[in-house]
């Protein structure tokens, strides 16, 4: 059996003992899987902030404990395939996107969700764009505070 199991987890280690009562007992090491929970977590609250949401929405929309998604998030805990796929699925990423980035891949949006090639200003009135140019920039965060508001739905 040992042999069979070697040949589908060879990465797997058998290690002996021997209890006090004399039997031999065998048991599997596992190597650690070097996983950057912060950076998955990062990846969430990007997308989080992109929706207005925070982590009570993200636990209802994705209908998971909000203890467990609060522990992620603190680099405390990694969830488990069903968890990151609800909360995948809550934010529109395609499967298995935490986890990649959580081993240190570059995701990147969705061919769906990229921007079409438009140059800079493309379908904004110039005079529009002249006028954000000089704009006072405590107008322009009033201004953003406004927009942000709106897409929360305050």
């Amino acid at each position: 059996m040992e042999q069979r199991f070697r040949e589908k987890v060879p990465e797997a280690q058998v290690r002996g003992a021997t209890r006090l009562d004399g039997c031999s007992l065998s048991f599997l090491v596992f190597p650690v899987v070097d996983r950057d929970i912060a950076a998955a977590a990062r990846a969430i609250e990007v997308a989080l902030g992109q929706r207005g949401w925070n982590q009570i929405d993200l636990a209802r929309a994705a209908e998971v404990d909000p203890g467990t998604l609060y522990d992620f998030m603190a680099g405390r805990r990694w969830p488990q395939v069903r968890t990151r796929s609800r909360i995948e699925t809550s934010l529109e990423m395609e499967p298995g996107t935490i986890a990649r980035i959580a081993a240190g891949e570059t995701v990147g949006p969705r061919p769906q969700d990229a921007a079409p090639d438009l140059p800079v200003g493309a379908g904004v009135d110039p005079e529009l764009l002249t006028q954000l140019a000089q704009a006072d920039p405590d107008a322009l965060e009033a201004v953003r505070a406004v927009l942000r508001a709106a897409r929360r739905g305050d």
